[in-house]
């Protein structure tokens, strides 16, 4: 089928002139003024051209953020499932490191994974662009640093978090963070 298509197609190229020839015979056509038609027309195709590669730019850049974000998320999940073995299991809790001071116990260590586990989740929701700054700034101060535990975690935590933020969005989560914290009398 390939081999039938090549020679049909390189068939037509050489035959062209004679096609159009034949053509000119049968219908007597003025070849300038078709040719002023084409070249209209090109004008069009050439502008459809340029409206189809901004298409599949913006398709492929739309790709690759979905990429970034599915590996990002497959990242977070396993974070997830490995704070959970540890919130489930003593002895994986006891070689979990953690920013929670000296003299804490096992009940202190559980409330820092299950703190630490809420904020990547908001952070994840807030860098994937499916909560606003305003939405997170209301979720922090309502279903977060409401809590006196949830901004004693933040201030144990934040600069860790400061330091550890990379890029624009991930600094700007602990921006609003740290300012809904302060709210509340964070210092």
């Amino acid at each position: 089928m390939f081999v039938t298509t090549a020679l049909a197609l390189t068939a037509t190229v050489l035959l062209s002139p004679i096609l159009l020839l034949t053509v000119h015979g049968v219908f007597s056509t003025d070849w300038t003024i078709l040719s002023e038609v084409g070249q209209s027309y090109t004008g069009i195709s050439t502008l459809f051209s340029v409206a189809a590669l901004l298409g599949a730019v913006l398709t492929i850049r739309l790709q690759i953020r979905q990429s970034q974000v599915a590996q990002e998320h497959a990242l977070r999940d396993t974070q997830f499932q490995l704070l959970s073995l540890a919130l489930q299991d003593p002895d994986l809790m006891a070689a979990t490191s953690l920013t929670t001071p000296e003299h804490s116990d096992a009940a202190m260590k559980r409330r820092h994974i299950f703190l630490t586990m809420s904020l990547r989740h908001l952070q994840f929701l807030h860098l994937t662009k499916d909560l606003p700054e305003t939405t997170l700034e209301a979720m922090l101060r309502s279903e977060f640093f409401d809590n006196d535990q949830a901004r004693q975690h933040w201030a144990r935590v934040r600069q860790n978090w400061a330091a550890g933020a990379d890029g624009r969005q991930e600094v700007g989560f602990v921006a609003t963070a740290d300012r809904v914290w302060r709210s509340y009398g964070g210092t």
